[in-house]
């Protein structure tokens, strides 16, 4: 998962330079009978950089559909329902990613956030704890639990997970990328 993760900073650099052309040549892949999962997961990741998002969730489902255990595409997937407002669908897709590996911290802990996008606060709670009993020091769901508790008028609570935090979460990648959808979230919400 971390090469493709690698492969993505490249693709990224690579593809503002080209934009309209790139997405003339991966709508004919998509609609290729291709099948190697791996192409269609970069197209997504091509797409999703140039925020076509319904474009990037159709090349991620191919990729899905041809390799139905590809973590990295259903992790991509999830994001991706997230970027287009798709709550409900992001759930389901990382429920469906949690049944592929249920020690996954990382799925967890989206599926926290895709609830509190759509105000389950409850149930992230329950998906936040469920990443902090794979990893307890894991400060990206522990900030996440306490933004919840916050929410909900737990300050206490709150206060407990931000100083369980073992380092400030703007030094993770992950929490780039949560502070980016939180963002763009919040664009969109204008």
């Amino acid at each position: 998962m971390m090469n493709l993760l690698k492969e993505e900073d490249v693709v990224k650099k690579e593809v503002s330079q080209f934009p309209e052309l790139i997405s003339r040549i991966g709508k004919k892949i998509v609609n290729s009978r291709g099948k190697d999962p791996v192409l269609f997961y970069n197209l997504g990741i091509i797409y999703r950089n140039l925020d076509q998002y319904s474009e990037a969730i159709a090349a991620l489902q191919r990729a899905i559909k041809v390799n139905p255990a590809m973590k990295i595409a259903w992790f991509k997937l999830g994001l991706s329902y997230e970027d287009v407002q798709k709550y409900e669908r992001a759930i389901e897709t990382f429920k469906e990613l949690i049944e592929l590996d249920p020690r996954d911290k990382h799925s967890w802990n989206d599926l926290g956030i895709s609830y509190q996008y759509n105000d389950q606060y409850t149930k992230a709670v329950e998906a936040f704890k469920n990443a902090l009993i794979i990893d307890p020091r894991y400060d990206i769901a522990l900030f996440n639990l306490g933004n919840v508790y916050k929410k909900l008028g737990k300050f206490k609570e709150a206060e407990k997970m931000y100083t369980k935090m073992k380092s400030p979460p703007n030094f993770s990648i992950l929490w780039w990328r949560t502070l980016e959808r939180e963002f763009i979230n919040y664009k969109k919400r204008r």
